[in-house]
């Protein structure tokens, strides 16, 4: 059990990498995956999946891993992803575990939007690399738990029993009451996440509804909570630029691209985990803004 899911990746990552290891990582991605790297004094490697509709294949993997050979001591792999909601198939996922099996690379994985999946059963990669596998998860987007701050990491024996210890030196441990919580949302709270599940969708498909009419361009989202979003090519500054127009002058907030890849896709972030009434009123913000310009 760790301090929620950011704390079990802070555990594997500090726990794995030394000066001059390479993690490979598909872009766009969560930004604490490099700032661990960079802590560590190792070398990220952004794999950049836009041409590929936001997924990484078996066979751009295997390049990058050949490229760096035994350099590459880890390889991350979150989804459904933050940023763009992209999430893959148990096909797709056999065919990246077919790759990573050759390889002498520790594989980890985090999962934290894995219960909030739209149009297929969400399937683990740790379930076709056991022993090479660690996976992240924890309670706080499945059961909307995010401050109670419960995590886990799982992985093969002696490699948990090893970042135990790294983990007990940095928390000890997280508190009896948010785990007693915690306990009570995975035993009782299955119910909920359906029923949340199918109200994330329906906030999904209410979001790239209005997108469409409003002509913005946008990845296909089929988990997460989140839409990225294109910025429009008429826009010649950054997409934190754009992010602070849109602050600035519509008075909506949203996460621009730059946070998740280093070179900048000009996109920006849309969270729909907000009410019906907020995301109504952000959206019409954004068409007058758009339309403005």
């Amino acid at each position: 059990m760790t301090n929620g899911a950011s704390e079990a990746i802070s555990t594997a990552m500090n726990g794995f990498l030394q000066p001059g290891d390479v993690v490979l990582c598909p872009s766009p991605a969560f930004g604490l995956y490099k700032n661990l790297t960079q802590i560590n004094e190792a070398t990220f490697v952004e794999i950049n999946t836009e041409k590929e509709n936001y997924k990484l294949t078996a066979k751009v993997l295997e390049q990058y891993l050949n490229k760096y050979k035994a350099r590459v001591k880890m390889f991350i792999l979150n989804y459904p992803n933050n940023p763009t909601g992209v999430t893959y198939s148990e096909g797709e996922l056999k065919q990246l575990a077919n790759v990573l099996t050759k390889f002498s690379v520790v594989v980890l994985t985090d999962e934290i939007y894995s219960e909030l999946s739209y149009e297929e059963k969400h399937v683990s990669l740790a379930r076709f690399l056991p022993e090479q596998t660690l996976l992240v998860n924890g309670v706080s987007k499945s059961y909307a738990m995010t401050g109670w701050r419960v995590g886990y990491l799982c992985g093969p024996e002696k490699a948990i029993a090893n970042l135990g210890k790294i983990h007990q030196a940095n928390v000890a441990t997280i508190g009896t009451l948010n785990m007693l919580a915690a306990e009570e949302a995975i035993k009782n709270g299955d119910q909920d996440i359906e029923k949340m599940r199918l109200e994330y969708r329906k906030r999904r498909n209410y979001v790239c509804k209005r997108l469409k009419e409003i002509g913005m361009d946008f990845v296909s989202a089929q988990g997460a909570f989140y839409i990225y979003v294109k910025i429009p090519i008429s826009f010649t500054g950054s997409s934190i630029d754009y992010a602070r127009k849109l602050a600035n002058e519509a008075h909506i907030a949203v996460i621009p691209g730059a946070a998740f890849v280093e070179n900048d896709q000009k996109c920006f972030r849309i969270s729909y985990a907000a009410s019906m009434e907020n995301l109504a009123e952000a959206l019409r913000r954004l068409e007058k803004f758009v339309k403005g310009r």
